[in-house]
């Protein structure tokens, strides 16, 4: 099957606690309904890496964000047509934030790793958690 559209992707992984921050989807595509994920979406061209992920969770969480860091590995994933490129950052949540949820999602929540592993999760959620607590460990 070839790809016909490549799409690259920005996440931010928020911790706190030994916890992290995944938002509930809301697709209609039934398979991607109710499924766990890392907040994020689509860099839209034009802008820089920077301005697409604080767009992106503005958006998603209505939260401003400033102390990330770059996670050093490019994941990516093809679905059905698509081909998809993730850059992810990681960071604490910041103090006096409060998070208020767009059309995106229903629901978010703080899991342990242990946690998440019971969940219905996007695919590379839990490897992407995995190589941040390797950085975090450090």
């Amino acid at each position: 099957m070839k790809t016909k559209k490549f799409i690259p992707v920005v996440m931010l992984l928020f911790y706190r606690e030994n916890r992290y921050l995944l938002t509930r989807r809301v697709d209609e595509r039934k398979k991607f309904n109710k499924v766990w994920q890392i907040p994020g979406g689509g860099w839209e061209p034009g802008e820089s890496i920077k301005e697409a992920l604080e767009r992106e969770i503005k958006e998603e969480l209505g939260i401003k964000v400033k102390n990330y860091k770059f996670l050093p590995k490019i994941y990516e994933e093809k679905r059905e047509n698509i081909h998809l490129i993730f850059f992810i950052f990681y960071a604490p949540f910041p103090d006096g934030q409060k998070i208020v949820l767009n059309e995106e999602a229903d629901q978010y929540g703080w899991f342990t790793k242990k946690e998440i592993k019971k969940l219905k999760y996007l695919p590379l959620t839990d490897k992407i958690i995995q190589q941040v607590e390797l950085i975090l460990r450090k």
